[in-house]
């Protein structure tokens, strides 16, 4: 593959989840020769905790705030928005 797409998840914030993906990118890019994308955050929240441990999606939560329905549906939306890409599988090493 040649681009892949990151989810940055337990952000505090918005910021907070583009210096981890910054980060990140900074590391992978300088060890292979792919290009990542940021396709959204998911914040640290007792909803998403608890979601886990009933093993309920947390979308399906009647009480779901904001900015849990806002980052779910930007990154619906990012991935819709994507092309597929073709790939015999992964290369992590040219020659």
């Amino acid at each position: 593959f040649q681009n892949v797409s990151i989810l940055v998840n337990l952000a505090p914030n918005a910021t907070g989840a583009q210096k981890s993906f910054d980060s990140f990118k900074k590391i992978v890019t300088k060890f292979l020769s792919i290009d990542i994308e940021f396709a959204g955050w998911l914040p640290k929240s007792n909803l998403m905790a608890s979601s886990i441990v009933s093993r309920k999606p947390v979308i399906l939560n009647k009480s779901l705030d904001k900015t849990l329905k806002k980052n779910f549906s930007d990154i619906a939306n990012y991935f819709l928005g994507l092309e597929e890409e073709k790939s015999s599988g992964i290369k992590f090493f040219n020659k």
